[in-house]
């Protein structure tokens, strides 16, 4: 074990276990990112394609009327405005929310509670069933997760250490998560 931490330029096996969570986040990650190259869209990804194609105004009322939670058609939305209107475009703003969590595990997660569980997380988020199905879907299931999860490390920290900018986060991502899905709630 020592020798291919020298020669990998490691100072120790803990170093090799760090940097291994770090490639299996790429592996990973790039398992779910070679989808968002497929044009195929089910019926209700094409909700969010027509809204991030309306203007800014018509968009917004017609989210309100149709009753739907906004921030995920204003973020398609923006994204769309600014980088155009492809496939990819559509599947990179889902996929995006998933990149974050992958990152957040890699980082926080890892820092926090470990190796093990950052892996454990990374699994889960990436190889259950509805997490391959959801991550480039032009749905707003993603983004809920994120908030979601989010949430939870904010609470989690809020507990241990109560500091006012640990409850405005709370309230931020506890916002986000209810905008971006009801089942949020």
């Amino acid at each position: 074990m020592h020798k291919i931490v020298g020669v990998l330029g490691m100072k120790t096996s803990k170093d090799m276990y760090k940097y291994g969570v770090y490639l299996f986040a790429i592996l990973l990650f790039m398992l779910h990112f070679i989808r968002v190259f497929d044009n195929v869209f089910w019926a209700d990804e094409g909700i969010a394609i027509k809204a991030a194609r309306m203007d800014w105004n018509a968009m917004l009322n017609w989210v309100a009327i149709n009753g739907h939670s906004p921030l995920h058609y204003i973020l398609i939305w923006c994204v769309c405005h600014v980088f155009g209107y492809s496939g990819e475009i559509y599947h990179l703003v889902s996929i995006l929310a998933y990149f974050t969590i992958m990152l957040v595990s890699c980082t926080y997660v890892r820092n926090r509670f470990g190796n093990i569980a950052a892996t454990m997380l990374m699994v889960a988020a990436s190889l259950l069933n509805h997490s391959i199905v959801y991550s480039v879907e032009v749905r707003m299931y993603t983004w809920c997760q994120l908030f979601i999860f989010l949430f939870y490390l904010v609470s989690e920290r809020a507990i241990t250490e109560r500091k006012i900018s640990n409850y405005v986060l709370l309230t931020i991502f506890g916002v986000c998560a209810a905008y971006s899905h009801y089942f949020a709630l």
